[in-house]
């Protein structure tokens, strides 16, 4: 099971590398948004490879990776749900959980502003086809 575990994380590790040395390119939002998932889906993997109950820093610190890397990849739904089925967890550490719900809270800080930015959109919509008699 070790041996998975570093095989994965490192496959993760090394998406995630790529996935920065896109980002500091310039590289389509698309190209490094893309490898962040797919490290984040190694990173999953390797925390399901652990002994949980006797592994707590490894866990933890896997279970926090892999939420971030998934954030960082805007895979939100998938970020979600690592952060909810470890934040109350025994077998993570507090800082963790703490780590956890903060990608939760910006996640849900994210949901609110696109879903005021929709609302306004619609608004906006509304009232430009009220006044002009047309559609948008």
């Amino acid at each position: 099971m070790e041996n998975r575990w570093i095989t994965f994380h490192q496959r993760s590790e090394a998406l995630a590398a790529e996935a920065e040395a896109a980002k500091r390119q310039c590289e389509p939002l698309l190209r490094y948004s893309w490898l962040y998932v797919q490290a984040g889906d190694w990173e999953d993997l390797a925390l399901n490879e652990l002994n949980h109950a006797k592994q707590l820093k490894t866990t933890s610190v896997t279970a926090v990776s892999a939420a971030a890397l998934y954030f960082k990849g805007q895979e939100f739904n998938k970020a979600k749900a690592i952060v909810e089925k470890w934040v109350n967890s025994p077998h993570i550490y507090a800082w963790a959980k703490n780590d956890l719900s903060d990608i939760l809270e910006t996640i849900e800080k994210i949901h609110a502003v696109n879903n005021n930015c929709c609302l306004l959109e619609e608004k906006l919509n509304s009232s430009l086809s009220c006044a002009t008699g047309a559609q948008i």
